[in-house]
């Protein structure tokens, strides 16, 4: 029993700091994408 509770909570670690990194990526390059939009906005004009 103490080693199931053990592997669950490694686990729901693991599978948050995934979650929290691909949050973080996405984030990220939206905030990219919206720099690199405005600049080639302003290029255009």
């Amino acid at each position: 029993m103490n080693k199931q509770a053990r592997n669950s909570g490694k686990d729901k670690g693991r599978k948050a700091l995934y979650f929290s990194k691909w949050y973080y990526t996405s984030t990220h390059r939206q905030k990219a994408n919206k720099r690199q939009a405005m600049s080639n906005g302003r290029l255009s004009k």
